[in-house]
């Protein structure tokens, strides 16, 4: 049986462990992250299991300075940078992330990003990884985003919680309406891969709430 609080477990993996009954009838557990000890809570939805992941106090880290390099970096527009002041910011709650606004979806897709340049930009401004988001055009309350980590060598990621809490975060700031608000955020459409994950923020802290699909299964002898 898992033990109380575990040590950091992705959704997919705490979706898993619900699935397959490991996880017996508990619905709520902790999971520690650093010096954190987080509050995870399993839930069903239409004959699906969802996973909600608590993280940490969210942290504005810093702002971007060099966007002309940052627009370069990632593959757009080198002589007219779709990036306007303070549209590239770094937060964590718990990971910390480069957060850049892009001005619609089409410039997101747009995005092929040259890791040997976006590398140590991410490097100098503190950040795991990159995500690119836009909230033009879209419904309210959703954005549409793209994560890349040439950190750890990821092109790109289908779906990405520890950069999706700090932009709910980022966004629920920015609106200036205080108290609880909650977001959507759309990934890993050019992959063909998309994903939706649910926000719930509040001043102090950052909810996740997703499901996962099971796509392989496989043995590993020793």
């Amino acid at each position: 049986m898992l033990e109380d609080a575990a040590r950091r477990l992705s959704p997919g993996v705490w979706r898993w462990l619900a699935e397959t009954g490991q996880l017996g009838e508990r619905t709520s557990f902790v999971q520690q992250l650093g010096d954190e000890l987080l509050p995870v809570s399993i839930g069903r939805e239409n004959g699906r299991v969802t996973v909600s992941l608590s993280q940490a106090m969210p942290r504005h880290i810093g702002d971007v300075g060099d966007l002309q390099a940052l627009a370069e970096a990632l593959g757009l527009d080198k002589t007219e940078p779709a990036l306007g002041p303070q549209e590239a910011v770094v937060v964590s709650t718990g990971a910390a992330h480069m957060l850049v606004r892009l001005v619609s979806r089409d410039e997101v897709d747009r995005a092929e990003p040259d890791a040997s340049m976006l590398l140590p930009l991410l490097e100098r401004a503190g950040a795991q990884g990159c995500y690119v988001f836009t909230t033009s055009g879209e419904q309210r309350g959703e954005a549409y985003a793209r994560f890349f980590n040439p950190t750890v060598g990821i092109r790109e990621d289908p779906a990405t919680g520890s950069a999706a809490g700090p932009l709910g975060w980022l966004l629920a700031n920015r609106s200036g309406a205080g108290g609880q608000e909650t977001f959507t955020v759309v990934q890993g459409v050019s992959m063909g891969r998309e994903s939706h994950i649910r926000l719930l923020v509040r001043p102090d802290a950052v909810e996740l709430t997703g499901s996962a699909v099971l796509t392989a299964t496989g043995q590993l002898h020793l």
